[in-house]
């Protein structure tokens, strides 16, 4: 049941006479902590490792649904949850084993001030949770209600001081109190909104969170709404802007949050909020994208692409070709691991009669080099042996541990496809080899894009040679086809899947690297104005460089275009 005022102290006093006179029971998350003795002369500084990040504006209902169209771009389902925004002083609360450490003011979002003394004083904030996480950061806002504001104007008027502006004036000025015992007489409260950092719990949406922080006994805000849609979203926002007045504190409007943690293309299968960001893993792993705040037009947030230095956006640019070749290596490590063996390039056993063994080619060959092209996979000798004309050779082996060059090595050549004739050995799977084979294909598939972009631009391959989605989806039905049994008509599901994910790998990483080719409109053109940005010590015309971009992009879609009919005519 509730205490008075009155009867709280005189338990505290006793608490605090027994743990004077049993020291060894003091516990930190004892309420006579909450006050401290001595008073601070400076804050310590404290790295935020989770940037606390400010609130993006809207100021009408058109913004609003500018807000809801960049989520619908990044995100195939989504919902929201709108809640009042707290007039307050935003504070970062950190728990280690359900017991409050540490707390801290936001201030520039990467570095704030510990003020733990103070927080502890404020009594809405838990000094232990009801469960013991291994560890926990929230964010929530300190204010100071409205009676006890009026009550603390009153109290400074007749002391001849000058009062506190309004309660948020008040509440930040308490908390930065060099006494905490000054901090605890202005009897401040808090509303948690948000979980930074967490080990030991898991959901999945941003209410399952609230939900989640309240069984742990922290205040929460007061009120937060789901929302299905925009529209819902919308009509909430007007409800708390009618009640703003009946509350018994001040808020600066109210907050509509992404309610659903939600990469690929496809439909969502797993997704993740962070902050503002909503990060997803879509269906098929075959490439993504990154939508950032000012990348095309100007922004007025500080922390839009536009406003950051020119090396950082430059950085930015190539680290999302990165990502597509960690994703391409990913995939990569997957099919390889489930494979029997790993294919290598060291002759095992030929043919009767095989006509590269009569030409120069003997067992345990290293093949390391074809025509002069380094061969680092089975893939690199295949695609050298068939794209040859002659069916002649200049083979470079390691060969009892030296380096042979064989020269006119010949394959049989039948109505221009070449025969193998030898057997390579196989190679055991470990982690080791998974890992090594897996770099070695992805080099392989990155440089046999780069050589078929170099053979295309030379005229070797014409617009009916390349293949655009129409091509490609043809391409995955002849590969579904060829895994059928051509007497039963059953499928061989483990060189289906086996096949797939080859074929997911080279074209994530052929994403990659058409996307870093310096042409306008893709990643390569952009970092190539940001180079002569870099150069010139100021930025090309955006006005220019938009006009580029825009004749860039057209030029793609009309190749596009002309791709997909050629597509369409070999279908017909």
């Amino acid at each position: 049941s509730d205490v008075s005022d009155y009867e709280y102290d005189m338990l505290q006093r006793e608490l605090k006479a027994l743990e004077e006179q049993y020291p060894e029971f003091l516990r930190p998350d004892s309420p006579t902590q909450r006050v401290g003795g001595e008073a601070q002369s400076v804050f310590t500084p404290v790295a935020h490792p989770v940037r606390m990040e400010s609130l993006q504006d809207a100021f009408d209902f058109s913004e609003i649904d500018d807000f809801d169209r960049r989520v619908g771009e990044s995100a195939s389902a989504y919902s929201y949850v709108v809640e009042p925004k707290i007039d307050g002083l935003s504070v970062s609360l950190e728990y280690e084993n359900g017991v409050f450490v540490r707390g801290s003011t936001r201030g520039d979002g990467d570095t704030g001030e510990d003020i733990t003394a103070n927080l502890r004083t404020v009594r809405t904030i838990p000094l232990k949770l009801r469960e013991a996480l291994p560890y926990i950061e929230v964010r929530g806002e300190v204010y100071m209600s409205r009676a006890v504001f009026l009550s603390l104007v009153k109290q400074q008027e007749l002391n001849g001081e000058e009062p506190f502006k309004n309660p948020r004036n008040a509440a930040a000025g308490s908390l930065r109190q060099k006494n905490a015992a000054v901090t605890a007489s202005r009897q401040l409260d808090i509303f948690v909104f948000n979980v930074q950092r967490y080990e030991g719990a898991d959901f999945s949406t941003h209410k399952e969170s609230l939900d989640f922080l309240r069984s742990l006994g922290f205040v929460t805000v007061p009120f937060y709404t789901p929302c299905a849609d925009i529209k819902e979203a919308e009509a909430e926002l007007e409800r708390i802007g009618n009640i703003r007045g009946e509350l018994g504190f001040d808020i600066d409007g109210a907050v509509i949050k992404v309610n659903e943690f939600a990469i690929g293309m496809g439909p969502a299968i797993f997704k993740k909020q962070k902050g503002e960001t909503l990060y997803a893993l879509r269906a098929f792993p075959i490439g993504g994208y990154c939508a950032m705040e000012g990348e095309d037009d100007e922004s007025e947030d500080s922390r839009a692409f536009c406003r950051k230095p020119v090396w950082r956006r430059m950085i930015i640019i190539v680290a999302g070709v990165c990502m597509n070749f960690l994703l391409g290596f990913i995939i990569l490590v997957i099919q390889i691991s489930t494979s029997e063996a790993i294919t290598t390039t060291t002759i095992h056993s030929f043919e009767k009669g095989a006509l590269s063994r009569e030409t120069g080619l003997k067992e345990d060959d290293k093949i390391i080099g074809i025509n002069g092209m380094r061969i680092f996979t089975a893939t690199d000798m295949s695609y050298k042996f068939t794209t040859d004309e002659d069916g002649v050779y200049d083979i470079t082996v390691i060969r009892d541990g030296k380096r042979v060059t064989v020269k006119d090595v010949k394959l049989k050549m039948t109505d221009d496809v070449i025969h193998y004739d030898f057997w390579v050995y196989p190679k055991k799977i470990t982690p080791v080899s998974v890992v090594t084979q897996s770099f070695k294909q992805g080099l392989t598939d990155a440089r046999l894009i780069y050589i078929s972009l170099a053979d295309i631009v030379r005229g070797k391959y014409g617009i009916k040679d390349m293949s655009g989605p129409v091509g490609i989806v043809d391409s995955i039905g002849d590969v579904i086809e060829s895994e059928k049994d051509e007497d039963t008509g059953k499928m061989d599901w483990s060189s289906l899947i086996d096949t797939m994910l080859t074929l997911s790998a080279f074209i994530t990483i052929n994403v990659g690297i058409f996307n870093i080719l310096p042409l306008p409109a893709l990643d390569g053109g952009r970092l190539i104005f940001l180079i002569i940005e870099a150069v010139r010590g100021r930025p090309v015309d955006p006005e220019h460089e938009g006009m580029v971009h825009t004749i860039g992009m057209l030029a793609l879609f009309g190749l596009m275009i002309v791709i997909t009919v050629s597509d369409i005519t070999k279908l017909v």
